[in-house]
């Protein structure tokens, strides 16, 4: 038996070689296959984002839309005084059949409407509780809304993930009412 001659063993010697490299090679391209695909998704992802940012904050379009929200405005009855006592307890009947406990804070703000002045009855509140809780608590507000006070809106709305499944809820009720 005969071994391996010289240029044989050179022959198997680089056919190894090539196939490490061969094997290199194809590692090298698989990740950059990977990575470009990543780097893709991460555009049309991002592009997906400025479409949508595009869309949001599309000024002439927000300007068009609040228009005629202005004029309605102008034109609804809104009421010269409103009972503090009804509102808060109103609050917290909503807040009891949600089932959440809340803090709240009052204040009256000066505020202009399409260069009308009115009056901003404030109140901060600040609650907390599981999801279907605080969602409930504001359709109670809405409700109220709907059936006694037109002109409440719910502005500054912060919600943020406590303990578990515990939300904290931090928003304002405004009553706009006639004056300054």
């Amino acid at each position: 038996m005969r071994g391996l001659t010289r240029n044989q063993l050179v022959l198997v010697l680089a056919i190894v070689v090539l196939l490490i490299v061969g094997v290199v090679f194809g590692v090298f391209y698989y990740q950059a296959v990977s990575y470009k695909a990543a780097v893709a998704k991460d555009i049309e992802q991002t592009e997906a984002n400025i479409e949508r940012m595009s869309w949001d904050n599309d000024v002439d379009r927000l300007s068009r839309e609040l228009a005629p929200l202005q004029s309605q405005l102008a034109e609804a009855p809104i009421p010269i005084t409103v009972d503090n006592v009804a509102v808060f307890d109103a609050i917290h009947l909503a807040a009891v059949k949600a089932k959440v406990e809340y803090d709240y804070g009052y204040d009256n703000k000066s505020l202009t409407i399409a260069g009308t002045r009115y009056t901003a009855m404030t109140i901060e509140i600040d609650t907390s509780g599981t999801t279907r809780q605080i969602i409930r608590f504001l359709d109670e507000l809405e409700k109220l809304r709907e059936s006694d006070y037109d002109t409440l809106r719910i502005t500054d709305v912060e919600l943020n993930l406590g303990a578990s499944d515990t939300w904290s809820l931090e928003f304002n009720i405004e009553i706009i009412i006639q004056g300054a």
